[in-house]
């Protein structure tokens, strides 16, 4: 339960990076990271080998 606030809380933290106007350099490096994280969710969740543990 911890684990999934954690990343909670890291997704809304690149939002807010993403949102945040005055570094627009930035900006392309927090949507990959967080698409990224969201994939790499995702591919645990469906995973045949979570599954299994």
């Amino acid at each position: 339960m911890l684990e999934r606030l954690d990343q909670t809380l890291n997704r809304m933290v690149l939002l807010i990076q993403i949102l945040d106007f005055r570094h627009p350099h930035q900006k392309a490096r927090c949507v990959l990271n967080l698409w990224r994280q969201l994939l790499i969710s995702v591919t645990e969740r469906n995973s045949v080998r979570a599954d299994l543990s």
